[in-house]
C-alpha cells in the first residue's frame, strides 16, 4: 500500500554512476517508466509531536573569538522510518536562506555567520542525534542565540509546516 501511495517517476530519484552512454541510459530509463504515469503525491501529514523534554545548554571551556558551536539534541529510540521526516523538517527549518533558522540568525538578527543542521540516526532503538552548528559574531552571545534557537525549533514544533514549504523542498 505504501509503495503503491508514494512511489510515482517524479517523486523519484536515479542515479547512474560509472563509464555509460548518457543517451542510451536515459532511453532505457524513459522506456522503463513510461508505464508508470507522472502523478501528484499526496505529502505524508505527521501528527503533532509534542515539544522536546529536556532543555539546551551551553558549557563554556575556553575564550575564543569567533566561537563554531555545535548543539546536540538527543532524538530517542529513533529508527530508519523517522530518519527522512526528520532530515526533511531539517531542510525546511535551516538549508535555505529563507529558512527559519537561517532567516532569524543570520539576516534578521544578524547573530550567526552561518549555520547547519543535519541528522545522524539511530536504527533499531538506537537514539539519534540532530545536529545543529552555527558560528556566532559575538562569542558573548552564544548563549542567546542557542535560547533563539531552541524558541524556533518550540514554535516550528507547534506551528508545523505549511504545504508550500514542503513543495519547496520537494523541487
Amino acid at each position: 500500500e505504501y509503495y503503491h501511495a508514494r512511489y510515482a517517476p517524479n517523486n523519484m530519484i536515479l542515479v547512474v554512476v560509472g563509464n555509460v552512454e548518457a543517451d542510451s541510459v536515459m532511453n532505457s530509463v524513459t522506456r522503463v517508466f513510461a508505464a508508470y504515469p507522472r502523478r501528484s503525491v499526496e505529502p505524508v501529514i505527521l501528527p503533532d509531536q509534542p515539544p522536546y523534554e529536556g532543555r539546551l545548554e551551553a558549557v563554556d571551556e575556553f575564550e575564543v573569538d569567533l566561537p563554531t558551536v555545535c548543539t546536540s539534541i538527543i532524538v530517542p529510540r529513533a529508527n530508519f522510518s523517522d530518519a527522512a521526516a526528520i532530515n526533511a523538517a531539517l531542510d525546511i527549518l535551516a538549508a535555505k536562506r529563507q529558512s527559519l533558522l537561517q532567516y532569524e540568525l543570520i539576516e534578521k538578527q544578524q547573530l550567526v555567520n552561518y549555520l547547519y543542521a543535519w541528522y545522524e540516526g539511530g536504527g533499531g532503538d538506537a537514539e539519534g542525534t540532530i545536529r545543529i552548528m552555527f558560528e556566532a559574531k559575538d562569542p558573548t552571545k552564544v548563549r542567546e542565540i542557542i535560547k533563539q534557537i531552541d524558541f524556533l525549533l518550540q514554535k516550528a514544533a507547534k506551528k508545523g509546516f505549511t504545504q508550500k514549504q514542503i513543495n519547496n523542498l520537494v523541487q
